[in-house]
C-alpha cells in the first residue's frame, strides 16, 4: 500500500488491519536515496522499532522530538502482526514510475511477493478521476513535478469527456475548478516563465468556473494563487489590481 503513515484521517491502517495476515504486505518509507533498499523486515525488527520509540518517550521526548516516531508506532504495530511484511525505504517515485511503466526495468524484486497484494473491495469503486488525482497528490508529495503535471492534465481530459474513461457523475464544473487549481499549483511550483503563464492560465479558468458554481471561498483563493503568480513574474500592479477587486467581492 502507497499511502499515509496513519497519523491522520487518511490512515491505511483500517485496510491493513482487515486484510489476511497471510498476504504480503508492502511498506515504502519515503525518503530522497538514490535507490530503493530493502530493510530488515522480521517481527523482531518491528517490535525492536516500537521499543526505542517507547524508550524515548518514556524519556521525556516528545512525538514532535522523535523523527517519524507516531509514524513508527502506528506501522510497526501493524506489520508485527502479519506473516510477510516488507520494509523499503527510499525514493517511492522509483516503485511508482517502475508500476506505471511495467516495460521498464522493476527497481526491487522481493522473494515471495504477492504481485496484486489484498486489494480492498472498496477500492473498485473509486472513479477514474479520483484515481488520476490521487496519483497526482502522490507524486505532488514525492515532489515530482513533472508526473504530478502529467496527471492532472490527464484528469483534466477526462473531467471534460476529451480522454477514455470520462466519469459523468464527476463531470461538473466544480470538480473542473478543482483539478484546474490544482494543475496550476504544480505548474506554479516549476518554476519557469512558460510554467508560469501556464498556471495563470489555469487559475483565471478555475476563477471562472468557481464563481459561475457559486464558490467564492475558493473562486477567491484561485485569485490568491495568480496574485503570487504574478508577483514571481515581478507583474506588481497586476497584482495590486487584482487585490483590490478581491477587496470589493
Amino acid at each position: 500500500y502507497l499511502g499515509y503513515s496513519g497519523c491522520d484521517n487518511f490512515s491505511v491502517q483500517p485496510v491493513l488491519c482487515h486484510c489476511q495476515s497471510k498476504r504480503t504486505t508492502l511498506w515504502m518509507w519515503y525518503e530522497w536515496r538514490e535507490r530503493m533498499e530493502l530493510e530488515d523486515s522480521s517481527t523482531e525488527a518491528y517490535e525492536r522499532d516500537m521499543n526505542e520509540v517507547g524508550t524515548l518517550v518514556s524519556e521525556g521526548k516528545s512525538f514532535s522530538e522523535i523523527s517519524r516516531g507516531m509514524e513508527i508506532l502506528s506501522t510497526c504495530e501493524i506489520l508485527a502482526e502479519r506473516e510477510n511484511a516488507l520494509r523499503l525505504r527510499g525514493k517511492v517515485s522509483d516503485i511508482m514510475n517502475a508500476t506505471a511503466h511495467p516495460d521498464h526495468d522493476v527497481v526491487i524484486k522481493g522473494t515471495g511477493v504477492d504481485p496484486i497484494g489484498p486489494i480492498p473491495e472498496w477500492t473498485k469503486d473509486i472513479s477514474a478521476i479520483d484515481r488520476v488525482r490521487g496519483a497526482a497528490k502522490l507524486y505532488s508529495r514525492a515532489s515530482c513535478t513533472d508526473e504530478a503535471i502529467t496527471f492532472l492534465e490527464e484528469a483534466n481530459r477526462l473531467v471534460s469527456g476529451e480522454g477514455k474513461g470520462g466519469d459523468d457523475n464527476n463531470s461538473t464544473s466544480f470538480v473542473k475548478a478543482q483539478i484546474l487549481k490544482e494543475l496550476g499549483n504544480e505548474y506554479e511550483k516549476a518554476s519557469t516563465s512558460e510554467s508560469y503563464a501556464k498556471a495563470l492560465s489555469c487559475y483565471n479558468a478555475a476563477f471562472t468556473l468557481f464563481e459561475s458554481s457559486s464558490h467564492s471561498t475558493k473562486a477567491i483563493e484561485t485569485r490568491l494563487d495568480t496574485v503570487n503568480v504574478l508577483r514571481r513574474t515581478r507583474r506588481f500592479d497586476e497584482a495590486e489590481d487584482l487585490l483590490e477587486a478581491l477587496e470589493l467581492i
